[in-house]
């Protein structure tokens, strides 16, 4: 059916995006913070140091399981697919290896094999989707809280200072 094709060639275009962003992140994402709490000898007050914890991005994504798994298709064409998707470029592999696939299903018309194919491999696109959507949040970086924090030293620190 066109209208599925038309959805998983959408499907495959979002997924390639998110595949470069993720990508083109930056080398180093920042996973949290560290906060150190010391007195000041002179003034006997508090004081806050932040430290900003980092990791590569082949860290953060090597600890990376999907919540969700792909429902293998019936190798039809011989194509051999690889359903193997444990890492982010497994994930980035198969988006590819399953439009391929899919479009052979396409030359078949609106046949009923053809169309169960294809919803099927557009089912898997969905799913590839949402593993990248929980690659990408990995990549979020962690917030600081020291503005959050010094309020309350500054009031520790007021009532020591009396």
């Amino acid at each position: 059916d066109d209208v599925l094709f038309r959805k998983l060639s959408a499907l495959f275009v979002v997924n390639k995006e998110i595949i470069e962003r993720i990508t083109q992140h930056p080398p180093m994402i920042s996973v949290g913070f560290t906060y150190t709490c010391s007195t000041s000898n002179q003034r006997n007050s508090l004081q806050v140091i932040e430290q900003e914890n980092k990791k590569t991005k082949e860290q953060v994504m090597s600890v990376w399981e999907s919540s969700v798994h792909l429902q293998p298709i019936n190798d039809f064409f011989n194509d051999r697919i690889d359903w193997t998707c444990d890492q982010f470029d497994d994930v980035s592999r198969l988006n590819d290896q399953l439009h391929q696939v899919c479009q052979k299903y396409k030359m078949f018309g609106g046949t009923e094999e053809a169309v169960v194919a294809i919803q099927e491999f557009l089912t898997n696109m969905e799913i590839l989707q949402q593993m990248l959507g929980e690659i990408e949040t990995l990549f979020l970086p962690a917030q600081s809280r020291l503005q959050e924090l010094m309020p309350h030293v500054q009031a520790i620190n007021k009532i020591t200072s009396e």
